[in-house]
Formats: C-alpha cells, sequence, structure tokens
C-alpha cells in the first residue's frame, strides 16, 4: 500500500454522517498555512451509479475521471470545500480496479507535499494516509454498507450524535508538519 503521511483522509458509513462538515472543519483550520487540496474519491459500484451525486451521469461510466472544481456557489461537497478554503479542489471518481490509478494520476497533478484533504471510505484500501477518520451515522441514511474492514484500522472515529465540541477539540490538536498529518496529545 502507498504511504501518503501528507493526506487527512475521512470516510463514513452512510450519506449524510458528517464526513464533508468534518473535511471543511480541516480545510478550514489549515487553508490559512497552507495550499490545502481538497478532493472527493469516489469508487463506483454498479450496483450503486445512481447514489453519488449530481457530478454528471454515472449510468454508462467505466474507468475513472478527475475533474477539478470551479463552482464555489453550491451545495456540492466539493463546492463546500472551495468555500472553506481550499486552494484546489477536485473531484474524482472511478470503477473498480481503476481506484489506484485514479489516485496515481490525481497525485501526479496535485500533490506538492502540502495538505491533501479527501473525502473517500474506499480510498483507504490502497494508501496508508496520515490520519484517517471514520464517520458514523446510526441508523444509517439509506441502505447500511459494510465498515467493519475500515473501524479496525481508523484512527478515530466520530459519532453522528456525538457533541460537535468533542470534533472541534479534537480538529484542535490535529497537526501538520514536515509534509504529514498527526495527532497532538498535548494542549
Amino acid at each position: 500500500m502507498l504511504s501518503v503521511p501528507n493526506l487527512f483522509l475521512v470516510g463514513g458509513n452512510s450519506r449524510h454522517s458528517g464526513k464533508t462538515t468534518l473535511a471543511c472543519d480541516v480545510i478550514r483550520k489549515f487553508s490559512s498555512n497552507f495550499e490545502v487540496t481538497a478532493f472527493k474519491l469516489t469508487r463506483i459500484h454498479p450496483a450503486e451509479k445512481e447514489m453519488h451525486g449530481n457530478h454528471r451521469s454515472e449510468s454508462e461510466f467505466s474507468g475513472y475521471s478527475i475533474m477539478e472544481e470551479a463552482d464555489d456557489d453550491s451545495s456540492k461537497d466539493t463546492s463546500l470545500m472551495l468555500q472553506s478554503g481550499a486552494h484546489k479542489v477536485v473531484y474524482v471518481r472511478a470503477t473498480d480496479g481503476y481506484l489506484q490509478r485514479a489516485f496515481e494520476e490525481f497525485r501526479a497533478k496535485y500533490d506538492h507535499g502540502q495538505p491533501l484533504v479527501c473525502e473517500s471510505r474506499g480510498l483507504r484500501d490502497v494508501v496508508v494516509p496520515g490520519i484517517f477518520v471514520m464517520m458514523m451515522r446510526i441508523p444509517t441514511w439509506g441502505p447500511p454498507k459494510e465498515v467493519d474492514h475500515y473501524l479496525h484500522i481508523a484512527d478515530k472515529i466520530f459519532y453522528f450524535d456525538q457533541s460537535r465540541e468533542v470534533q472541534l477539540e479534537w480538529i484542535n490538536r490535529l497537526q501538520f508538519k514536515n509534509g504529514q498529518f498527526y495527532f497532538s496529545y498535548s494542549k
């Protein structure tokens, strides 16, 4: 697996679990001192193509695509990342078998050692990020997803009904130095 210490990765078990909110909080924290690049990487499973938002039709999609977000005035997750202060925001989508190739191409173009903030559970299957957080919503919004594997490898797990202050305190201890994310245990 590829080690990417400058990557903050957030995944979840459901839609509307707080993934984008957490990603935007991290972007806001670091964007004043770094050129944060944010991206949403969606793994398209054949049975789930209609569930991946409004980034063009997924009906006949195969392979991967990488699209830079330019709209900072919508409610799409990628637009919210721009509004939070990201220098660049990219939407990457890949069908099974193309996830690693899509990430490698993204990284060749956009990874310059600055913080990368990504919303994607599936990317954890091919990379080891600096920090990996899972957002859990119970009960789920829509069909539940199998996430046990991800829970065991997450650096932190937040639950949807958990206090917002707990998340913000944790983010306050999140650090980025020498090209890597890490968590500071001292105040």
